[in-house]
């Protein structure tokens, strides 16, 4: 009995550890982004590219001459790329390059993950082959205590707890952020309010705000992210009786190169009899930020053999 006590206590401290180091990390790069960077390289997926450096501010505006333009024109969001085929008539790995593939259980079902981005973000996509549409979902679930994405705990504050509509609404935001930069045949489809406005705050030399249709947007960021590296999640949830804030995170990279874009999706939600309804959408969006900086910050610390000390977080 005492070892299944110790046993049990011991997986709840590394729970804790993992959560916690979590939390700083996506606290320290929005406190980093926030205080302006530079020498950053243009994110590009050919070889060539990679070497090439630009002056941030140039690429900066470059980015924000593009979004303008589509945020006007949804007709320029039309990407050659999106080609209308079917999820069988390829192989996944020409979809997921560098994903590792798990399959789950013999009917065609099969987990899909990226590495682990600095040994803490995630991203999981769970397959079911057999499904008469493509069928996507993501490890997101309430286990008694803790929101869990990914099995990582996610902070979670407010008077209430979520509730299985909630829960249900943050998986399918989550899968529909993850399949963005899969052809747009394959992506997750969720229902939105087109005539809801996003408001898309460009971080550069100067702050620039940019306002999108819900759609327009989305089409947007998937012709950002196609054919890159596609990390989301969940960052923090705020849930009250009739109000809730949920605060996502997506990282675009590609292997090889030292910058990203880093973007916080801000959503806010009011409920009504038993369902949730979004009435804001904002976006925090921190491009071309370098990488090797974060890396060196969050290496692993050497083994020292000590136990890891529990880190009581604050809800």
């Amino acid at each position: 009995m005492k070892v299944e006590k110790c046993e049990s206590h011991k997986s709840k401290v590394e729970s804790l550890f993992v959560s916690a180091k979590v939390i700083i990390l996506l606290f320290t790069i929005w406190i980093w982004l926030s205080a302006g960077l530079c020498n950053a390289v243009e994110l590009q997926t050919s070889a060539e590219s990679h070497t090439e450096t630009r002056d941030i501010y140039d690429a900066i505006n470059i980015l924000v001459d593009s979004l303008q333009i589509w945020a006007a024109n949804l007709n320029a969001l039309t990407n050659s790329q999106h080609t209308e085929k079917n999820i069988d008539s390829l192989s996944l790995t020409e979809f997921f390059p560098r994903y590792a593939f798990t399959e789950i259980d013999s009917a065609g079902v099969i987990e899909i993950s990226l590495p682990p981005y600095m040994d803490l973000l995630t991203t999981v996509l769970i397959l079911d082959q057999n499904s008469p549409e493509t069928r996507w979902t993501t490890p997101v679930e309430w286990d008694g205590e803790h929101l869990m994405v990914d099995n990582i705990p996610i902070p979670v504050s407010g008077q209430i707890l979520p509730d299985s509509v909630l829960i249900d609404h943050i998986r399918k935001n989550i899968t529909m952020l993850r399949t963005l930069g899969l052809p747009e045949i394959l992506h997750y489809k969720c229902n939105m309010e087109d005539s809801l406005q996003v408001i898309v705050t460009v971080r550069g030399r100067e702050i620039i705000d940019i306002p999108f249709r819900l759609t327009t947007w989305m089409g947007s960021l998937s012709k950002l992210t196609f054919g890159k590296q596609l990390y989301a999640g969940l960052m923090n949830a705020m849930v009250d009786s009739s109000i809730a804030s949920l605060n996502y995170y997506i990282l675009i990279t590609y292997p090889g190169i030292n910058g990203h874009h880093f973007l916080e999706w801000r959503e806010r939600l009011n409920k009504t009899d038993d369902s949730w309804r979004t009435n804001e959408i904002t976006i925090m969006f921190s491009p071309y930020i370098r990488t090797d900086n974060l890396k060196n910050l969050f290496a692993k610390p050497k083994d020292t053999g000590r136990e890891p000390m529990e880190l009581r977080i604050n809800r």
